[in-house]
């Protein structure tokens, strides 16, 4: 293994005044000389998740990337302090130390744990970084089949790549790429190659080593990704922390399963792997929330950003999933977090009549996301263009007003009598915008269904006050 942060070339390496104070009181662990401000202590969670994080790389990739040296981990308190120091508000790294306002700077440990591996180009250093991590990505953005990848595989060529490629982040293009090396040839031919490609490395220079590691030409397997295009961005992102271990809670329907934590120390992950398909979470105590698909589960998949209370119906293949809960600061956000948690096999349906129906006690908030692009047209009414639709039946245990509102601006509601006539039909919500308020019985089962006239967007939320 080559020693650690002799050269590291990056995006982040401002790190040069003089005029902030560097934090100084020190935690070490196995891997880490953590520095934090008098009065910021981390607490166990912190220091337990970054060697988690290093001990789920150094696993993945075969390889003990530290070995004997330790990572210098510099927190500052806040963001301002950061900024002043690094030049950017996330932070900044150097050789084998780190700077951030952030307890877990992803980007910075990956390209610091990858400087013991090798110093490829920039192309392989971004995509190995990018498709390691867990990143946040809009749902519906893809890499689309125009991109060139020869156009910036040569540290020149990279450089001169802008940030984004229409919608697309360059770092996408390069990580998607160095998933499908990995898929193609194998973590150990991967691992060979970026460490026996250097910087500044022509293209011809590099194409030699990749068909000496791989076993074919660099244009080949360029080729062959395209072929593939296009690929939703969030695809080929590994979330090797996040959805590593063992400890998934198993929700295979029946009474939900109360989980429950403190958000006052850092990032919480609950791992669940659904049997039965469809998801409900009930807000039990308010908290941030998203919800992330751990691999690919045969359906068209996003990470969604879940609703900050009430009840969530969530349509979603079966597979396994992570609930990410961020921690929150100042007094008014919740400290605590208590969720319930269950599988159902048809909370909500392409078909109405295949969507069991869900008891409502008013009053109530339930938030629908419908989270698939294989929807089928199973309605059609005057009050709506003929659509993909999605349905959910339910009945109310007491008598209660709705209304509703979409988060799609070209999704129409309609609220029907589950026995009754089309033209009983009302609408309730349409172009995103409320359309009043109406009165419900009690015993009576109801069916909403969502048209939604392109299924582009993958992902269209309805929020229902009952």
């Amino acid at each position: 293994m080559r020693a650690c942060g002799v050269i590291l070339l990056c995006l982040a390496c401002a790190c040069s005044s003089e005029q902030v104070a560097l934090p100084d009181v020190l935690v070490e662990t196995a891997h880490f000389r953590y520095f934090y401000e008098a009065g910021d202590e981390p607490c166990q969670k912190v220091l337990d998740r970054l060697e988690n994080h290093y001990e789920r790389i150094s696993d993945y990739l075969g390889a003990d990337l530290l070995g004997r040296q330790k990572i210098e981990y510099y927190k500052f308190r806040d963001r301002d302090t950061c900024l002043a120091y690094c030049g950017y508000p996330n932070g900044c790294w150097k050789g084998m130390s780190i700077y951030t306002s952030w307890d877990y700077f992803q980007e910075g440990l990956l390209v610091t744990y990858l400087a013991c591996l090798g110093s490829p180009p920039g192309f392989f250093r971004a995509g190995a970084a990018n498709y390691l991590s867990y990143i946040r990505t809009l749902p519906w953005i893809e890499i689309h089949a125009g991109i060139s990848l020869r156009d910036m595989i040569t540290d020149e060529a990279f450089a001169r790549t802008p940030l984004w490629l229409d919608d697309v982040y360059r770092d996408d293009v390069a990580g998607s790429f160095s998933r499908f090396m990995v898929d193609h040839h194998g973590v150990d031919a991967f691992r060979a190659l970026y460490a026996s490609l250097a910087s500044d490395m022509s293209f011809e220079e590099i194409d030699s080593i990749f068909r000496e590691v791989m076993g074919e030409p660099l244009d080949s397997a360029v080729s062959e990704w395209q072929q593939e295009l296009p690929v939703n961005v969030y695809a080929h992102h590994l979330c090797l922390l996040e959805c590593g271990g063992e400890d998934f809670i198993e929700l295979q329907g029946g009474a939900p399963e109360i989980v429950s934590g403190d958000l006052e120390c850092t990032y919480e992950v609950i791992r669940i792997r659904l049997q039965a398909g469809d998801l409900e979470i009930s807000r039990i105590e308010p908290s941030s929330l998203d919800l992330w698909p751990c691999s690919p589960t045969g359906g068209e998949v996003y990470a969604l950003g879940l609703q900050p209370e009430g009840t969530q119906w969530v349509k979603t293949p079966p597979g396994e999933y992570f609930l990410g809960i961020e921690p929150g600061f100042g007094e008014d956000y919740p400290s605590h977090f208590e969720l319930g948690l269950a599988s159902r096999s048809h909370i909500l349906a392409e078909l109405a009549e295949q969507a069991d129906v869900q008891l409502v006690s008013p009053p109530a908030r339930i938030s629908i996301l419908a989270n698939s692009a294989e929807l089928e047209d199973d309605h059609a009414s005057p009050l709506c263009p003929t659509a993909v639709d999605v349905a959910a039946r339910f009945e109310l245990d007491a008598p209660g007003l709705l209304s509703a509102h979409s988060s799609y601006d070209r999704a129409c509601v309609l609220l029907c009598p589950d026995d009754g006539p089309q033209e009983a039909c009302v609408l309730v919500s349409e172009d995103g915008a409320m359309r009043g308020l109406h009165e419900l019985d009690a015993g009576v089962v109801y069916r909403l269904i969502i048209e939604v006239p392109e299924v582009t967007y993958h992902v269209v939320v309805v929020s229902l006050d009952i």
